[in-house]
C-alpha cells in the first residue's frame, strides 16, 4: 500500500513525500454573503512525511518562490484519493502549501511537517453564487424606485486571456472566469413600459473573485424612443381675449441619447448619415406632435429653435417650438377643440431595444484605441474591468517572478449597435363633454374660420383689431357778452352732422387680409379712405404674415328735408338728431368674416332680431338717445 503524497509546485514540478501520515483533515462548508447558500469547501490537512534530503531543499525553494501556492496535493491509496486538493477545483484560484522540515543525520531523509489548505469546490459552473438585496420605494406621486445592491461570486480556477462576455450565468468557454465578464447575465432589464434605468454601479472585491453591483429603477409615465437615455417635454396653450380667434401654443423637449450615437453614420439604422443629434432632433419632432396636432395642421409654426448642448461631452439637444392654432373649426361643433384635443391627449411610445443601458455601457467608437487588446479603427466596443491577478508578475504566481507593477486596468471588448424606429403615435383626440360643460360655453367664440388650402398651408387670422369712433357736430356757437349781467348768446352757425371713422388692422396666414368694414349707410359722404397691406418674412416652414391696415372717415349731414333719411326730423322750432334705429352698432369682431356680427350691416344698419345671421343682437348695439337743436 503507498503512502505518498505528491506535491506539484506551481512550477509542475512533482515532489513524492514518502511514509505519509495524517494528524489533522478538517473540511467546512464555506457559505455565500446570505450565510445560507453553500458555495463549496474550506479544507485543512496537516500531517509529516519522509523525504529524500536534497528533494526536500528544491522543494522549500519552489514553494518559496510561488508564495506558498502549489498546482496540487494528491495522496493515493489502492486507486483512491485520500487526499486531492488541485487548482483547477480551488475558489481562491491555488492551494498553499506550508512546509516545515528536519533532516535525519546518517539517512540522506528529511522529516517534513505539513499543512496544506484550500476553498474548493467540485461544481463546474463557473458562477458559484449571487446574492442581493432589492428595495423598493414609493414617492408623494406613487412613483416606485428599485433599488438593487447584488455580488456575483466566481469560481477563480486560471488566469486565461478569454474576454468572451457571458451571456448565461451557466455557460462559459473556459476554465476561469473572470468576474466582471458576467455583468450581461446577471443584471436585469427594468420591469417593463415606463420603467428607465438611472444608474448602474459596478465594483470587484480586492480578491477579483466577487463582482458588487448597484442598479437603481425609476418609475416613468412613459418610455423614450430609441437612442434616448434621458429627457422630458413640456406643453402649454394659451388663449387671450387680444386674440380671441387663435390659440398659442408652445412646446419644449430636452433629450439626451445614448453614447453609441457617436458612429457618423447610422445606416445600420436604415438612414444613411444620420448622426447622434439629428436622431434626437428626430425624436423630438415625433414627441411634439403628440401635441401640437398630429401633423401640424391648421397651425402656423411661428418659432422653432433647435440647440445642441454640451456638444463635446454628450448628444443632447432642446427643442423648441411655438405655434398658432385655430380656436375653433368649421368641421366641429365644438369651438374649444384646441383646449380639449391637444391638452393632455393620449399618445404612446414604442420601444424596440432595451430599456436600460448596456451593463458595459454603450458600444461607442473611437479611432485611436490603445491597451491590452486594441481594435480596429471605427469599431464599436465596450471596457471591462480586468481582474488584479492578470498579467501580474509579482503576485506568487510563477516562479520566475520580478519587480513589474501590474496597474488597475480597463480593456475593451468588440460589439456591435442597432437603433430601432422612432415610434411615437397620437392614439386619441379626445374632447371631453365634461370640460366643455365645466367652462360653460365661456371659451366659446361665435366666428369660424377658413381651412387650409390646396398646397396644405393654412390661411387663419393672426390677429386683429378694431376701432369705430362715431361724432356728433351741432354746428353751435356761442357767443359771451362784454357783460357780467348780460347772457351769453347761443347760434348754430351750420346743420348737425355726424362723423364716423373707423381703422381695422388684420393680419393673415399666407394670404393678403380682404379689406373688410361695415358698409356706410345711405346719404353719407366718404371724407378719406386709406388702405395699406405689408407682408413679413417667412418662417421656417415657409409660411408668412400679411398685415393689412384700413381707414376710413365719412360724414352724415342735415339735407334739410322735413324728414332726413339720416335720422334727423324737423319741426317748426327744431331740428332733432338721432341715430337710425335708435341704437350703433359696436365694432366688427376679431376674425371679421362674414359670419362674424354681420359685416354687411352699417354702424346704423337696422336691427332685425336676436339671430346673429339676420341680424345684429340686442347685446351689440348702443343706444342713442336723440338730440335737439335751435333752429337757426
Amino acid at each position: 500500500m503507498s503512502t505518498t503524497l505528491v506535491i506539484t509546485t506551481a512550477c509542475e514540478v512533482d515532489y513524492n513525500l514518502l511514509h505519509t501520515n495524517i494528524d489533522s483533515y478538517r473540511s467546512e462548508v464555506i457559505f455565500a454573503a446570505d450565510g445560507i447558500t453553500p458555495i463549496g469547501l474550506r479544507v485543512s490537512i496537516s500531517g509529516s512525511a519522509m523525504m529524500v534530503d536534497t528533494n526536500w531543499g528544491t522543494l522549500r525553494d519552489e514553494i518559496r518562490l510561488s508564495a506558498g501556492k502549489i498546482e496540487s496535493a494528491i495522496l493515493g491509496i489502492d486507486g483512491a484519493n485520500l487526499i486531492d486538493v488541485r487548482r483547477t477545483t480551488s475558489l481562491k484560484g491555488a492551494p498553499t502549501a506550508t512546509i516545515t522540515g528536519n533532516a535525519v543525520h546518517g539517512t540522506g531523509l528529511a522529516l517534513i511537517n505539513f499543512e496544506i489548505t484550500d476553498e474548493t469546490s467540485e461544481c463546474g459552473q463557473p458562477v458559484v453564487a449571487h446574492t442581493w438585496t432589492q428595495e423598493m420605494r414609493l414617492d408623494a406621486a406613487g412613483r416606485a424606485t428599485r433599488t438593487v445592491h447584488g455580488q456575483i461570486v466566481i469560481n477563480r480556477r486560471s488566469t486565461n486571456t478569454d474576454y468572451t462576455p457571458a451571456t448565461t450565468p451557466t455557460t462559459w468557454g473556459s476554465t476561469g472566469a473572470y468576474a466582471d465578464l458576467f455583468r450581461r447575465a446577471f443584471i436585469p432589464q427594468p420591469p417593463s413600459e415606463g420603467w428607465r434605468r438611472e444608474s448602474q454601479q459596478f465594483a470587484y472585491s480586492e480578491a477579483s473573485n466577487v463582482l458588487l453591483y448597484q442598479l437603481v429603477d425609476v418609475q416613468h409615465a412613459y418610455d423614450l424612443p430609441d437612442g434616448v437615455r434621458v429627457g422630458d417635454m413640456e406643453f402649454s396653450i394659451e388663449r387671450t381675449a387680444r386674440e380671441a380667434g387663435i390659440a398659442n401654443a408652445t412646446f419644449t423637449c430636452d433629450l439626451e441619447g445614448d453614447l453609441s450615437l457617436k458612429q457618423a453614420d447610422m445606416s445600420g439604422a436604415g438612414v444613411a448619415g444620420l448622426t447622434g443629434n439629428r436622431l434626437l432632433v428626430q425624436a423630438a419632432i415625433a414627441l411634439s406632435k403628440t401635441r401640437i396636432n398630429a401633423n401640424y395642421g391648421s397651425i402656423i409654426i411661428t418659432r422653432m429653435r433647435i440647440t445642441e448642448q454640451e456638444i463635446l461631452s454628450r448628444h443632447k439637444i432642446r427643442f423648441e417650438l411655438d405655434a398658432q392654432v385655430v380656436s375653433s373649426s368649421t368641421t366641429s361643433s365644438v369651438t374649444v377643440s384646441p383646449l380639449m384635443t391637444m391638452v393632455g391627449q393620449k399618445f404612446t411610445v414604442v420601444r424596440s431595444l432595451q430599456r436600460a443601458v448596456d451593463p458595459y455601457g454603450p458600444n461607442s467608437i473611437n479611432t485611436t484605441i490603445s491597451g491590452e487588446n486594441p481594435q480596429a479603427s471605427g469599431s464599436p466596443y465596450t471596457y471591462w474591468m480586468v481582474p488584479h491577478y492578470v498579467s501580474s508578475s509579482i503576485q506568487g504566481q510563477c516562479c520566475t517572478g520580478s519587480n513589474t507593477a501590474s496597474l488597475p486596468q480597463l480593456t475593451v471588448m468588440t460589439g456591435s449597435n442597432a437603433w430601432g424606429t422612432i415610434e411615437v403615435g397620437v392614439t386619441a383626440q379626445d374632447m371631453p363633454a365634461t370640460v366643455t360643460s365645466e367652462f360653460d360655453g365661456k371659451l366659446a367664440t361665435k366666428q369660424s374660420q377658413p381651412e387650409a388650402d390646396s398646397d396644405g398651408f393654412t390661411q387663419i387670422i393672426g390677429h386683429s383689431l378694431t376701432h369705430t369712433a362715431v361724432g356728433v357736430d351741432g354746428g353751435m356757437v356761442r357767443l359771451s357778452s362784454a357783460y357780467q349781467t348780460s347772457a351769453d348768446l347761443v347760434f348754430q352757425t351750420m346743420k348737425p352732422r355726424v362723423r364716423v371713422t373707423e381703422r381695422i388692422e388684420v393680419a393673415q396666414v399666407n394670404k393678403a387680409p380682404s379689406r373688410v368694414m361695415r358698409p356706410y349707410p345711405s346719404g353719407a359722404m366718404i371724407i378719406s379712405e386709406n388702405w395699406d397691406v405689408s407682408a413679413s418674412r417667412n418662417d421656417a416652414q415657409g409660411q408668412g404674415l400679411f398685415t393689412g391696415v384700413y381707414e376710413r372717415v365719412y360724414e352724415l349731414f342735415d339735407k334739410g328735408n322735413a324728414i332726413s333719411s339720416n335720422g334727423f326730423t324737423a319741426d317748426g322750432n327744431f331740428r332733432s338728431w338721432g341715430a337710425p334705429n335708435g341704437y350703433v352698432a359696436g365694432t366688427l369682431s376679431p376674425v371679421m368674416t362674414d359670419a362674424s356680427q354681420e359685416t354687411s350691416v352699417s354702424v346704423f344698419g337696422p336691427f332685425v332680431g336676436a339671430d346673429p345671421t339676420t341680424g345684429i343682437t340686442s347685446t351689440e348695439r348702443y343706444p342713442v338717445t336723440t338730440s335737439d337743436w335751435y333752429k337757426p
